[in-house]
């Protein structure tokens, strides 16, 4: 009988016998399967692909849902492949511009029927130059109601179309404020106001430059707040509302109240239109806000945001390629530092040039309107089209004056004159003869790192030998933003050499 070695086993039926001490071996000739190595970087890997696969189908099918309720045309294609190649919104005729209508409406007391607009901003992206334009028309703008004979308050056009029917109203309000404004608007949104504040607390608030201090001691209170007290501007209970000077943090309810308050003395904020320039600011604020890393990269703020805006927003037809376009530049515009301007259409406009409160045979019903005449809007088209040309400049909404230092007085009328017909809603005045000895034309501003757009866009006009206050001028003049002193031509320089 063979001796058997210790290292080697019989099979089965002691057929054949393995030297198990080789290598490789194979187990199959064992009758055993063999047990299969784990790669745990593939493991891992298709585990985290389930989880981004099956997130995805969820957040598509939240995208789906909200871009219905509000009016983005979202096809399940559109889930799928996402991404195209250099998606672009639409832009007006002149392929420089894309303008939005931006409403803000109060439906709080949905008993209470259709309510009238609260805030009306048409921003516009200029492509050429990267800045953002925001021109806000105040409620008590005096308009002709489209396609009728009677007016109105632009506050209830929305609530007249809707009337006339159903589902119109914000495509009525974009008609007449194209007529107004003369700006073609190719998209328009419109945010509940209870919708506006949850998107702020879910950004986790929103820092606010405050421009101007002020107090309003009858802000209509919420049914909870504990400081109140019977205000008899208004119907029913008020509270006392403060906001200091200064960058501020503001949670949504108190973004809302910065934005809505309008029965303050101070500073002028009581008034319509300084409430449609604290509107503009959280608007920026709000935009900063969702344009940083913190809440772009975050799907939870994401989700909840759209489920915040699924009942609170509508919108003008969007597809999906406007949706990245639209994501796309406003990334575009941060990385480029583009600038943001604010405007309102009120009687301060065009150098008060434009609009008056003066003048319209309603009783005493408080409006604006053009000075040209109710309809007339000719000098509005005019106003917006060069602020939208260079909004930084309009928007330093520098006071100028101008002073004859040396090239005589006939001369420096004339300049003025050619300078008022070149911008005709600045503030520029001639302020007379100074000195008359002085020589070259000198354009500056009284103070440091300030007006100077308005320096930079005069001086070239003027072709300035100088940007800074010359020492034989010892005072602030006039007070004025920027002073113009129009000196002789300097003479020029002989050869003296014999």
């Amino acid at each position: 009988m063979e001796k058997m070695n210790m290292s080697v086993n019989e099979t089965k039926d002691n057929k054949e016998k393995i030297d198990l001490t080789k290598t490789p071996v194979n187990l199959n000739q064992l009758g055993l399967k063999p047990k299969k190595k784990i790669n745990w970087f593939k493991a891992i890997l298709l585990t985290l692909l389930f989880i981004v696969i099956a997130g995805s189908a969820f957040y598509g099918v939240r995208l789906y849902l909200f871009s219905k309720a509000i009016g983005i045309k979202i096809t399940p294609q559109d889930i799928l492949e996402p991404i195209k190649k250099d998606p672009v919104l639409k832009k007006d005729s002149t392929g420089k511009y894309t303008s939005v209508l931006l409403v803000g409406i109060d439906t709080r007391d949905a008993s209470s029927g259709l309510k009238n607009t609260d805030s009306m901003i048409i921003a516009t992206y200029n492509y050429d130059t990267k800045n953002i334009t925001m021109i806000s028309v105040p409620r008590d703008m005096y308009v002709k109601v489209p396609n009728d004979t009677w007016y109105t308050k632009v506050n209830a056009l929305y609530a007249i179309g809707e009337n006339k029917k159903k589902g119109n109203g914000l495509n009525f309000l974009k008609g007449a404020l194209e007529n107004i404004t003369g700006i073609p608007i190719q998209y328009y949104a419109m945010i509940d106001l209870q919708g506006f504040r949850s998107v702020i607390d879910i950004m986790g608030g929103i820092t606010v430059n405050v421009q101007n201090s002020f107090t309003d001691y009858c802000y209509p209170a919420e049914k909870d707040s504990k400081s109140v007290h019977f205000c008899d501007l208004i119907n029913g209970m008020a509270e006392t509302i403060t906001f200091n000077q200064g960058e501020q943090k503001m949670n949504g309810a108190t973004a809302l109240k910065y934005s809505r308050s309008r029965h303050s003395s101070d500073n002028g904020e009581g008034s319509d239109f300084y409430r449609a320039r604290r509107q503009q600011n959280v608007l920026v604020a709000i935009r900063n806000k969702i344009l940083s890393s913190d809440t772009l990269l975050n799907p939870k703020k994401v989700l909840d945001i759209i489920q915040a805006l699924q009942d609170n927003l509508q919108l003008s037809e969007f597809t999906s390629e406007d949706l990245q376009a639209a994501i796309n530049l406003g990334l575009s515009q941060k990385e480029s530092k583009g600038g943001m301007y604010s405007f309102v259409t009120d009687p301060n406009f065009g150098n008060k040039k434009i609009f008056t409160t003066q003048g319209f045979n309603i009783g005493n019903l408080y409006v604006i309107g053009p000075r040209a005449g109710l309809d007339n809007y000719k000098d509005v088209h005019a106003a917006i089209t060069l602020i939208m040309a260079d909004p930084q400049f309009y928007s330093e909404d520098s006071v100028i004056r101008v002073y004859d230092t040396g090239i005589g007085y006939p001369k420096a009328l004339a300049q003025t004159q050619a300078l008022q017909a070149k911008y005709p809603y600045s503030n520029i005045l001639f302020m007379g003869t100074l000195f008359k000895d002085k020589t070259g034309t000198v354009v500056y501003s009284h103070t440091a790192n300030a007006n100077t757009r308005t320096v930079a866009v005069l001086g070239e006009y003027l072709k300035s030998t100088s940007v800074d206050k010359p020492s034989y001028v010892k005072t602030n003049l006039n007070g004025e933003d920027v002073s113009i002193l129009l000196g002789a031509a300097p003479k020029a320089q002989t050869d003296t050499k014999k």
